[in-house]
């Protein structure tokens, strides 16, 4: 759902037969397949555009970048780029400044370094993977269990998308980022077991 969503910023702005290629992760990690199926699931709802090319960037800078410079010379139409986390798209910003061009390109973390690129137009979204959120949310998620408090079975987050509308938000360190409401949070997006469940 991440990468779907983050990815449809970028081909939604691309006329019919514009050429997009995917940064992949590691091969062997278990995020590879799920982020690269959003990818397509997401090109899949624009069926007039055309995925002409794929690599590993093993989610890493310099493997990306390395990975990048070989996709740019073999496809100069190249138009949008989706890449699987904001390190990989760091090496890829590097790769677009070596060759003097500009592509669409959307990644995935919500990394400070992310959030200053699409502040300055190189990135145009990254969708932030909260571990913030996530681990606040665990810990008060623990401590109420323990307290006996009621807990739900699932809080299940929505994805938050940065962009150029709202990278000021999250234009800051992750100590000084907002922490997450429990109350509000799990009243919009708690799983709640059913009496018979609990019993």
């Amino acid at each position: 759902r991440l990468t779907r969503e983050v990815a449809a910023r970028a081909l939604q702005r691309l006329a019919p037969g514009a050429e997009v290629a995917i940064m992949d992760g590691h091969p062997d990690s278990i995020t590879t397949p799920k982020r690269q199926r959003g990818f397509r699931d997401a090109l899949a709802d624009f069926p007039r555009l055309r995925l002409v090319a794929s690599a590993h960037g093993y989610f890493q800078s310099a493997p990306a970048r390395d990975a990048a410079r070989t996709m740019l010379a073999a496809h100069p139409r190249l138009e949008a780029m989706l890449v699987a986390n904001d390190l990989m798209a760091m090496g890829v910003l590097q790769a677009l400044e070596e060759a003097g061009r500009k592509l669409l390109m959307v990644s995935v973390n919500g990394t400070p370094e992310a959030v200053a690129a699409v502040g300055k137009g190189l990135l145009l979204a990254t969708a932030s993977f909260n571990t913030l959120r996530f681990g606040c949310l665990g810990m008060e998620a623990a401590a109420r269990y323990l307290r006996g408090q009621p807990v739900p079975r699932r809080i299940e987050l929505p994805a938050d998308i940065i962009d150029e509308t709202n990278w000021t938000a999250w234009d800051r360190p992750y100590d000084a980022r907002e922490r997450p409401d429990w109350d509000a949070t799990v009243a919009a997006h708690g799983k709640w077991k059913t009496t018979k469940e609990e019993t």
